[in-house]
């Protein structure tokens, strides 16, 4: 970057976002020059409702028919362009659901920016469980963690037990953002991180131009300092 000062344009709307996302960069991976700013997401929620499933849909493309349970917890990382200056990385880390690994499930609610907390549309326990992932997220989380409430297997609408009525109204009144989806054919799955990330970035702007300020100065000094360099030994031959 030329400058010390770096500003960035934070007029974001999630329409753009969606539009920046909606097919696959090629310059995702390579742009060593564009800013990047880094969020920790957790998905939460009973066992088999389904947290793998997205996990793996969103960061390969992946879906299995074959459920195998996570054993304490695994991450990836997903970049998602935010806007023309701006990439977000997503550290998403696919959590146990299973009661016995309950305690150990909790150690990585630290530090986490956002939760995304699932429950299975096609079993009614998994909605009642919402409430008690969420005192979990409150009694070990950060205290401004950011949630939204995700019912899965959108797909199997036949044998649904959790109506949208009674999942919308569990979600405004506790004021979560609620969204259904389907890890098997992929609906909504863009749709939920995109949100996510739409709303901890303009939670988080001055913290994030701070960071990419201090990036910029790191840079340019390195630069300054490689030019000096180079006038020093053109200057002793």
């Amino acid at each position: 970057m030329e400058s010390d000062d770096f500003s960035i344009d934070f007029n974001i709307n999630y329409s753009a976002m969606k539009d920046n996302n909606s097919e696959k960069n090629e310059e995702e991976e390579g742009d060593a020059n564009k800013d990047i700013i880094e969020f920790k997401i957790i998905l939460i929620g009973n066992a088999s409702v389904g947290k793998t499933s997205i996990f793996n849909k969103f960061t390969t493309g992946d879906f299995s028919k074959i459920y195998k349970s996570t054993i304490a917890a695994e991450f990836k990382s997903k970049l998602l362009k935010v806007n023309k200056n701006l990439w977000a990385k997503l550290v998403i880390w696919d959590t146990c659901g299973t009661e016995n690994y309950r305690s150990l499930t909790r150690q990585y609610y630290r530090g986490a920016d956002g939760a995304i907390v699932i429950f299975d549309l096609t079993d009614q326990s998994s909605f009642n469980d919402l409430k008690k992932w969420i005192k979990d997220i409150k009694n070990y989380g950060e205290k401004d963690i950011q949630i939204i409430i995700v019912g899965n297997k959108l797909d199997l609408f036949n044998q649904r037990k959790v109506t949208q009525s009674q999942a919308n109204n569990f979600c405004n009144e506790n004021k979560y953002k609620y969204i259904e989806a389907s890890a098997k054919d992929g609906t909504n799955l863009l749709k939920i991180f995109e949100e996510l990330t739409f709303d901890l970035t303009n939670k988080n702007q001055e913290k994030i131009k701070n960071e990419i300020n201090k990036k910029s100065q790191i840079k340019n000094l390195e630069i300054m300092t490689k030019e000096e360099i180079q006038d020093k030994k053109k200057g002793c031959c």
